[in-house]
């Protein structure tokens, strides 16, 4: 996973798609389930990430967007409140939702 990603769409198209060279974390994850990361730092960086992912595809499903809308909603309640990535993970594991 890449540590230069700053936006919540930059991520949700690392999970989708893929950061070239790179295959998408989805696959990733479809594939090699956890084996993938292998150092706790990884599994830390991605249980933080899958927390923004998990957000963006509550909010799709509970507004009715695609998962690209969603991640702008997330995106612009990210950057209006200042937050870095980091900490609207640990917001979001805190319980703030979105909406």
């Amino acid at each position: 996973m890449s540590t230069s990603i700053e936006s919540v769409l930059e991520v949700w198209n690392e999970w989708n798609n893929g950061v070239s060279p790179y295959p998408p974390i989805k696959v990733m994850e479809e594939k090699f389930k956890t084996k993938w990361r292998k150092s706790e730092k990884d599994r830390q960086f991605f249980s933080r990430r899958m927390r923004i992912i998990k957000e963006v595809l509550r909010i799709a499903s509970h507004t009715n967007v695609n998962e690209v809308a969603a991640a702008n909603q997330l995106e612009n309640l990210r950057q209006a409140n200042g937050w870095s990535l980091h900490k609207l993970s640990l917001e979001l594991a805190k319980g703030f939702s979105s909406s």
